[in-house]
């Protein structure tokens, strides 16, 4: 298993749709700066039972308090060959400001969307600033010794989901 370099990752997007839109500004020697998306979920209970709240950040940003948990997603939508996985890494940055991306970074040869992420504030005294459009991880590509038999698409709950998505069991939300 090898990891693409950045012009593997060029040719890919370029030809394949590896990733949309794709900038060259958010290429990287051997990955690629995502953005994060305009649509947060927020945990929280309501006289419903409803878990979850959804926060849209086009006008505002949001302020993400110690200790919070929060599902949030990318802006750019991948396509990951049956001949590929990826790797979802927080920012660096991010993490050194106490942003942690936790539980399931990985992505399936052939899925197809934008993927979820679970993210927390680990600080204790201090907030987080997030907003619509600001890098917030990078995708590392890997190449499989061969193409998978079963892609994500035949099986995957999240194929094709374009925003921040809850979980889901058998294909119904839990």
């Amino acid at each position: 298993m090898a990891t693409l370099s950045d012009h593997q990752i060029k040719f890919h997007a370029e030809r394949f749709d590896l990733i949309k839109p794709f900038e060259i500004s958010q290429l990287n020697p051997a990955s690629y700066d995502v953005r994060l998306g305009r649509t947060l979920k927020t945990e929280g209970r309501n006289s419903y039972g409803e878990r979850w709240f959804s926060y849209h950040l086009e006008h505002r940003p949001y302020i993400m308090e110690p200790g919070e948990f929060l599902l949030a997603h990318i802006d750019e939508l991948v396509r990951i060959p049956e001949d590929m996985e990826c790797i979802f890494q927080l920012k660096s940055s991010l993490a050194r400001d106490g942003l942690e991306h936790c539980l399931a970074g990985y992505i399936d040869p052939g899925y197809f969307g934008s993927p979820t992420l679970e993210l927390v504030n680990v600080n204790r005294y201090h907030s987080i600033k997030l907003s619509a459009g600001m890098l917030i991880g990078q995708l590392r590509f890997c190449r499989l010794e061969a193409p998978c038999e079963t892609p994500y698409g035949v099986n995957g709950h999240y194929q094709g989901d374009t925003s921040v998505q809850e979980a889901r069991i058998n294909g119904c939300v839990i």
